[in-house]
């Protein structure tokens, strides 16, 4: 019998795969402020359903085989118990954004994304043919950064000119925050001795600085960048002593920096 689920409130975000979307649209609308690009509410909808729908059939896929009991995390367990229900909710709610999508987003747009879905569900087929490889390599965790920065930036790539320098440092900056973010993680899961992941604390540490210096001229969007990683290095320094499902929250809760300049 699989055990009751009980859990705290506070966890369920990221139980029910919610903190993911949160920080997607997050960064999607600072970065469109910082280059002055319109982010009209439809791509927004858009963005928040289909990272919500690609988590889903993430976790559904890492846990339909496993046993409950040898899970060691909420969100797995969680998705264990109820993976069947998670997914036709998925498959569901992912067929009516595509039907949407198709006569409410711009053509070009449209074709792109659904481009990149592609190119993200050969992505998770290959993590599950080739499991070990993906994860003793931290193939997994870069594959990961680089396309949830993709799918955030997606309609800059179309609307910014070609050699929008600014832009594509901003880039490649939020695709090392989400991939340190995600190695943060697969640390902590691999083991609780800091020792192991004392590189990546100490790049986490080093990365304000350099966001400041690089980003100056747009200065909320180098806060920003500077305050996650900053606390991204606070949890890397002291998160092995605290409670997993607690750090676990706390690390992504720390990407949401941009709602510190969301004006009210």
């Amino acid at each position: 019998m699989p055990k009751k689920l009980s859990n705290p409130w506070w966890l369920w975000p990221n139980i029910l795969s919610l903190d993911a979307p949160f920080v997607a649209l997050s960064w999607q609308w600072l970065l469109h402020r910082s280059f002055d690009i319109p982010l009209p509410f439809r791509l927004q909808a858009t963005l928040g359903i289909a990272v919500w729908i690609i988590y889903v059939l993430d976790r559904c896929l890492d846990v339909w085989k496993e046993n409950a009991d040898t899970l060691s995390t909420a969100r797995h367990r969680f998705y264990r118990q109820y993976w069947f229900p998670m997914l036709a909710l998925a498959v569901l709610t992912g067929s009516v954004m595509l039907w949407l999508a198709r006569f409410h987003l711009h053509p070009i747009m449209f074709t792109s994304g659904i481009g990149l879905g592609v190119l993200i569900l050969g992505y998770l087929m290959l993590v599950q043919r080739f499991t070990r490889i993906f994860h003793l390599t931290g193939l997994k965790e870069a594959s990961v950064g680089i396309l949830f920065a993709i799918g955030v930036t997606l309609n800059l790539w179309i609307k910014l000119p070609l050699k929008s320098w600014g832009f594509h440092l901003a880039f490649i900056a939020f695709a090392i925050l989400c991939t340190l973010n995600c190695l943060l993680i697969h640390g902590w899961e691999l083991t609780s001795r800091p020792r192991q992941t004392a590189w990546l604390r100490w790049t986490l540490t080093l990365l304000p600085l350099l966001f400041l210096i690089l980003m100056r001229d747009r200065l909320p969007l180098a806060l920003c960048f500077g305050f996650s990683s900053l606390g991204l290095a606070l949890l890397g320094w002291t998160g092995w002593r605290l409670d997993a499902s607690l750090r676990r929250v706390l690390v992504d809760a720390v990407l949401l920096t941009p709602l510190l300049f969301i004006e009210r």
